[in-house]
């Protein structure tokens, strides 16, 4: 199984990647679903959910 950490930096590369990285995290999830890859699919919500958390957080305090 991969790791919290390498999904968090899977969902930081996709969101540097990507101008919508929900979009393309959720086109990777229906290409493996279609291959019935449900461990691929497993991975690949979580990177979702990671990214959706990732973009809501709003930096605090200055900015240097």
């Amino acid at each position: 199984m991969i790791s919290d950490r390498d999904i968090w930096i899977a969902a930081n590369e996709v969101i540097k990647g990507y101008d919508e990285p929900l979009l393309h995290a959720a086109q990777r999830y229906d290409a493996l679903l279609d291959q019935g890859e449900m461990d691929g699919c497993r991975v690949w919500r979580r990177i979702s959910q990671v990214i959706e958390e990732l973009l809501e957080t709003k930096p605090t305090g200055a900015v240097h």
